[in-house]
This record gives structure tokens, C-alpha cells and sequence, in this order.
């Protein structure tokens, strides 16, 4: 476990420095949060097979309030699918909740 765990650790710095790595990134292009964010965001968490969404209150220094999480599987049909399908279906749940949600607003 020692090794398995130097070995995620050596990967996670290659990534860091830019070098090929299993831990490779993608840019996510967004400036570093200092934790005075306000508002509420729609937090997205795809495990593979279920999906959760989460609304989040931001409510600056630092703190913050979880709110219940929502979620669904994908039938058996969509796992073997074209993975757009997948995208579309995540999509349209997420637009349902913030439809569904006071203080969520739909990006243009």
C-alpha cells in the first residue's frame, strides 16, 4: 500500500509539472477561489454509473451549505450506448433541477 500510495503521489507531481502522467488534467481555465463566493451553484458528481447533483450555498468567508443530493442511474441500455446520449441525459436532469431551484440561473 506504501508503494501503491508513492507511486499516486509521483504521478499526481509529474501532472503538476506538466509531464505525462496517468494523473493528467485537463485545464479547468478558472481563477483560484479565495472562499468569499457567494451564491448558489448546481454541483455535478458522475461516478460511472449513477449520477448526484447537489445545490450548493455559498455564503462567502469560507462557509457553506450543502443542500440534499438528487440523483439516477443509467439503465443497462445507456451504459452500452453511445456516450452523447449519456452527456444529453446529464444535461437535461441538471436543467430540470435548476429550473426546479430558486436562485439558480440558466447560463446563456
Amino acid at each position: 500500500m506504501i508503494r501503491l500510495a508513492a507511486r499516486v503521489r509521483s504521478d499526481i507531481d509529474a501532472a503538476r509539472r506538466g509531464q505525462p502522467s496517468s494523473a493528467s488534467r485537463w485545464p479547468a481555465n478558472l481563477p483560484v477561489l479565495s472562499g468569499n463566493e457567494r451564491g448558489r451553484v448546481l454541483v455535478i458528481d458522475w461516478g460511472g454509473t449513477r449520477v448526484k447533483f447537489r445545490v450548493v450555498d455559498l455564503e462567502g468567508a469560507g462557509r457553506y451549505r450543502i443542500g440534499e443530493a438528487s440523483e439516477f442511474s443509467f439503465t443497462a441500455a445507456e451504459k452500452r450506448g453511445e456516450g452523447e446520449r449519456l452527456f444529453d441525459r446529464v444535461a437535461e436532469a441538471a436543467q430540470k433541477i435548476a429550473a426546479e431551484t430558486p436562485g439558480l440561473e440558466r447560463a446563456a
